[in-house]
């Protein structure tokens, strides 16, 4: 399916501080250096789909449904998130349409990378788990995934704050409606960052984008690891990602040794 995506989406500009808060967290409790957040998609289940273009909005749980994507930190706290497109469409393929992703240097510097599952591409900046690993490698995914929880839990909680976000009884039909939902999603993924901050906390840097027909939004459904646009960026990042993700793996697995070590 080819289309435009009618993103609403909010950033957490982390300061400095705050970055090494979450990068220390990460390696001292996941064994994950530098790694700044999780990645992850959602589905919000509307209780009806629109008149037109229906299938597009069928996910694969034989639902309606609108999805959102979400980067958590290690608090439960959202840092990115991004909704409004139709359930149908990979989390991955929703991913690099968004502005995290298409001006991912102004996110990310040095060696930050995000954790992700299987379903995202391997990047400088995004660390998915092995397909069909060998056994260091299967080691590496059992503390990848340990390290992922946080995501579960970040979506978990605002919907059992929200019960909305259960079934969305929001009508979608039209371009009116559409907004309202995607704004409704935003606001309680919001309001679940207030009550997870103190006072004090970093949503003075809280930033809220509406990116809408946005030409650069056409995307097809269908992703493939394997096709990226044929440029030089493009052709660097499918060398740097495996690269990354090795080198992080031994990385990893030296400190869980350590740690062990020091158990005993």
């Amino acid at each position: 399916m080819g289309g435009r995506l009618d993103f609403i989406h909010f950033i957490i500009r982390l300061s400095g501080q705050q970055k090494n808060e979450i990068r220390r967290w990460f390696r001292d409790n996941k064994l994950f250096p530098n790694a700044i957040g999780v990645v992850d998609g959602v589905e919000i289940v509307l209780q009806r789909g629109p008149p037109l273009d229906t299938k597009a909005w069928i996910t694969r749980k034989s639902n309606f449904g609108m999805g959102g994507t979400g980067v958590v930190d290690h608090r439960g706290i959202f840092t990115f998130f991004s909704t409004g497109y139709p359930g149908s469409i990979h989390d991955a393929t929703a991913f690099k349409s968004t502005d995290l992703y298409r001006n991912k240097d102004e996110y990310f510097q040095g060696e930050d990378y995000l954790l992700a599952d299987a379903a995202y591409p391997m990047t400088s900046f995004m660390v998915p788990r092995y397909k069909a690993p060998s056994v260091n490698e299967a080691r590496f995914n059992a503390l990848h995934g340990s390290a992922r929880v946080v995501v579960e839990h970040g979506f978990g909680m605002p919907k059992q704050k929200f019960p909305s976000l259960s079934c969305l009884s929001v009508d979608i039909s039209s371009a009116r409606g559409m907004r309202k939902a995607s704004r409704w999603v935003l606001a309680c993924v919001v309001i679940h960052n207030f009550i997870r901050l103190d006072a004090n906390g970093v949503l003075d840097e809280l930033e809220v984008a509406n990116v809408v027909e946005d030409a650069d939004n056409d995307i097809d459904n269908e992703f493939d690891d394997n096709q990226y646009n044929i440029d030089d960026a493009a052709r660097n990042e499918r060398r740097e990602g495996p690269l990354k993700r090795n080198q992080l793996k031994v990385e990893v697995l030296r400190l869980e040794r350590e740690r062990r070590r020091r158990r005993r």
